[in-house]
């Protein structure tokens, strides 16, 4: 399980960001343990290949 800060070196990208698109239901799929938010490795590495596909399409 990745944190908000490791889920943000792993993807190069900023925690404002990967806020801004779970916000809009475009980000990766999280799990809130408690009060914390964590994602597991397996969905952010299916989000990411989403990801390429799409951009791969257009």
């Amino acid at each position: 399980m990745l944190t908000m800060d490791e889920l943000s070196r792993y993807t190069q990208t900023s925690k404002s960001t990967l806020y801004s698109l779970r916000s809009q239901g475009r980000g990766p799929k999280g799990v809130r343990i408690g009060r914390a938010l964590r994602f597991r490795k397996s969905d952010v590495d299916a989000w990411l290949h989403m990801l390429s596909d799409e951009s791969r399409a257009a």
